[in-house]
């Protein structure tokens, strides 16, 4: 890999895909966890996490994150080249194997049934299979797609709400945490292309993980007033198909104690699979050029 640094043109990718994170992270289902010493009522607890995963959208959203994230660094690969194409299809390949969608559903799996109770589960489940429920997952899916996250809004899509369907949804975006879930989708998106394109730096100027994700969270809140403005902007477009009613109804399960809590938790769940995944990626970049450098 060439020696020289592509910090600023990581940076520089981040921006291009804070409106892609602005999106909620919602739902196809992931694989069965395994029953080896667990108890009948933990598995029970667990297949219900695994039909709240499939509702909700989420499992189908999280396959879609490594797909992004290459999509993404292809970009940047064609704009600028920092490697050498052999290079550049092995670090490809690390991204795959690090943002493995099975291990990352496992751990938001796993996070969510270890903080979300029996009854908070039902209630989120109630609302999912709700008819309006399903509609909304629906709708979050399409717009959560590698195809329309990566194309530009039609000029429809940028008109004007009126004041008040804005206070609904100002509402809505509050209590969803639709502006956190997209700081926190971008600081870990940057941590990740960060650990990535700075594989092209000596090993030598190569900064830690550490330093890397301290830099990511200073970098996320120098940029919170474009991150809230692109969210909210990206919120409008996705729920433009529901009615004043709707985006109510959407708000009075968001404002429920379960519904919260769902929010809350699904958004530390990601948060985690996503530093994980970023994590693995920096270790195997330092094995990798271990390796070249091995005679």
């Amino acid at each position: 890999m060439k020696g020289r640094s592509n910090t600023a043109v990581a940076v520089a990718l981040v921006l291009t895909l804070i409106a892609a994170a602005a999106g909620h992270v919602q739902a196809d289902r992931g694989p069965s966890a395994s029953s080896g010493g667990r108890s009948i009522e933990d598995m029970a607890g667990i297949q219900a996490v695994n039909i709240l995963m499939e509702k909700s959208g989420l499992n189908r959203q999280i396959r879609y994150y490594p797909e992004l994230l290459r999509t993404n660094m292809a970009h940047v690969h064609r704009q600028r080249p920092q490697f050498s194409n052999r290079d550049y299809q092995g670090l490809s390949l690390m991204v795959a194997k690090a943002f493995n969608p099975d291990r990352m559903i496992d751990t938001v799996r796993n996070h969510i049934h270890a903080r979300l109770t029996e009854e908070d589960v039902s209630a989120v489940l109630a609302w999912l299979t709700s008819p309006l429920g399903e509609r909304i997952t629906r709708i979050e899916e399409v717009a959560s797609s590698p195809e329309a996250l990566t194309k530009s809004p039609k000029a429809a899509d940028a008109a004007e709400d009126d004041a008040d369907r804005i206070a609904r949804l100002r509402k809505l975006d509050r209590v969803v945490k639709a502006t956190d879930a997209a700081a926190g989708s971008a600081q870990n998106l940057q941590i990740a292309m960060l650990t990535a394109m700075t594989a092209a730096m000596d090993p030598e100027l190569r900064p830690a993980f550490d330093t890397v994700v301290a830099e990511a969270r200073k970098r996320s809140e120098q940029v919170r007033p474009l991150l809230e403005k692109r969210a909210f902007e990206h919120l409008q477009r996705v729920y433009r198909p529901l009615s004043a009613d709707e985006i109510d109804q959407y708000t009075v399960f968001a404002e429920s104690e379960a519904g919260k809590k769902y929010h809350a938790v699904v958004l530390q769940a990601m948060q985690e699979a996503t530093l994980n995944a970023s994590r693995e990626l920096g270790t195997m970049i330092g094995k990798r050029v271990v390796k070249k450098k091995e005679p």
